[in-house]
């Protein structure tokens, strides 16, 4: 069975962050209606319904999205980074 591209990985915020858009893996991305802002020690992960973001005192919160596939041009000097 492949990998599901909508399911990351948990990540903790390092800085307050205002999402509006993330990368999902290859030319998946996840794209919020309103951005959501995520404070210094959270922890979010992408998933089929949205962004999902666990609080400081582990409530966990669900911020619908909709997923886009975007290809990407790649510049003439090689491959990206």
């Amino acid at each position: 069975m492949a990998q599901d591209h909508r399911w990351g990985e948990w990540q903790r915020a390092t800085r307050m962050l205002l999402v509006e858009e993330l990368r999902g893996g290859g030319c998946y991305w996840l794209v919020l209606r309103p951005p959501v802002f995520i404070q210094v020690g959270e922890r979010y992960r992408t998933e089929p319904c949205g962004l999902r973001i666990e609080r400081g005192d582990g409530i966990r919160i669900v911020h619908p999205g909709s997923w886009e596939t975007r290809l990407t041009a790649w510049m003439l000097e090689g491959d990206p980074p």
